[in-house]
């Protein structure tokens, strides 16, 4: 089985100002290698924003048995009025998809990511659906 890094990145990087003068940072890991990192932005006690949202080494199987691992990042994801949030980064032949809500108390963070698409000389790669939890 062959393993290959692909980085996928945002095009723009937001120039914002901060959305609240408070922040929780946040870390999931799932299995040994598979990590998401962001920081919760709130506003009088409501969630508004994931800001800087990184994972990495997030498996996808690609046509032929190759495995790839796959980093990237969005620099921004708002958090509607129920607490739920979704986002997709697409990219000429491949897309990155994140979706999930956060607890009523702001103390958790639950979603899933899947990446689908050609990465670097890989082609027709999928993650499937990869639950993934904070706090």
């Amino acid at each position: 089985m062959k393993k290959a890094i692909v980085a996928m990145a945002a095009a723009s990087v937001l120039l914002a100002p901060p959305l609240a003068a408070s922040g929780d940072a946040g870390r999931a890991q799932r299995g040994d290698d598979f990590q998401i990192s962001f920081t919760l932005k709130s506003r009088n006690g409501e969630p508004v924003a994931l800001k800087n949202f990184r994972f990495r080494k997030l498996d996808a199987t690609c046509a032929g048995g190759t495995v790839v691992q796959v980093r990237g990042k969005l620099p921004f994801i708002k958090v509607n009025d129920r607490n739920r949030f979704s986002k997709t980064l697409r990219r000429p032949g491949r897309k990155v998809r994140v979706k999930g809500r956060v607890s009523d108390n702001l103390q958790r963070v639950k979603g899933r990511i899947r990446a689908q698409g050609n990465f670097g000389a890989a082609q027709n790669c999928d993650s499937g659906k990869v639950a993934w939890r904070a706090g």
